[in-house]
């Protein structure tokens, strides 16, 4: 048998292997989905936290004036998305919140998914597949942390932190790929300020490592300072009233 016909067998059984990985992938999603409308009442503290915030905000209250929450603004403000759509579907908010994290992490798990698994030819294509699994499998480990702070940062940073990985070591990226995960990781590391600590730390290593700038200035990495610029500016100029709170009284806290 010749090299080039081993070659695509090899590649043949990979997409079989790629195929399994997502059928699996979608059983666990389907699981955690049932058991989230079978427990409609079930969410976890910090989301429940926020959504009480949310509804103090739709009453007409100012976050950090009339009511105390050490959260950033973005996870306030974005909790009266399924607030407002569980009201208009006359379903329980908790259970929306619950939905709305599930389909959070299943874009988080395709995308990472999308990122690797057609990569057949990477050296180090066979711990793809598990590592999607493992991935999702994370998912359901935190299952009683839907929509907490540290679970939506996860999510949001995932497919980044891949992308930068295999920008490191010298692989094309698409440029969807570098802005949609550029996009996420911004959001993500606006969720608090201490996340942006493990961006520079993240960086740093890899630059030590790789002795090399050129990735620093990659699309994906120019996209997340765009979004983290755009949120900042976002908070000094918006002519809201906790703005001035949340700067020069709870900023310095996280920081």
């Amino acid at each position: 048998m010749t090299i080039p016909s081993l070659a695509r067998r090899q590649l043949t059984g990979r997409r079989g292997y790629c195929l399994v990985t997502l059928v699996m992938v979608a059983l666990i999603f389907f699981t955690v989905a049932i058991v989230l409308l079978k427990h409609p009442s079930m969410i976890a503290p910090e989301a429940a936290l926020n959504l009480e915030a949310a509804k103090l905000i739709a009453a007409g209250k100012a976050p950090y004036i009339d009511f105390l929450c050490l959260v950033s603004p973005l996870l306030l403000y974005s909790s009266l998305v399924p607030l407002t759509i569980a009201q208009v579907l006359n379903i329980a908010p908790s259970l929306l919140m619950n939905l709305l994290m599930w389909l959070i992490a299943a874009a988080s798990t395709l995308a990472c998914a999308k990122i690797l698994l057609p990569r057949r030819h990477h050296r180090e294509w066979h711990t793809f597949p598990p590592f999607i699994i493992a991935l999702t499998l994370a998912n359901v480990l935190m299952l009683f942390q839907l929509g907490e702070c540290e679970h939506l940062f996860m999510l949001l940073l995932m497919p980044y932190l891949l992308v930068r990985w295999l920008r490191w070591n010298g692989y094309e990226i698409s440029p969807k790929e570098a802005i949609y995960s550029g996009i996420f990781a911004g959001i993500g590391f606006s969720l608090c300020q201490l996340y942006i600590v493990y961006l520079v730390l993240l960086e740093t290593l890899w630059l030590c490592t790789k002795i090399k700038i050129d990735p620093l200035f990659a699309p994906e990495a120019r996209t997340c300072l765009i979004a983290m610029l755009a949120y900042g500016l976002f908070l000094v100029m918006a002519p809201v009233p906790f703005t001035s709170a949340y700067l020069n009284i709870f900023a310095p806290i996280f920081a």
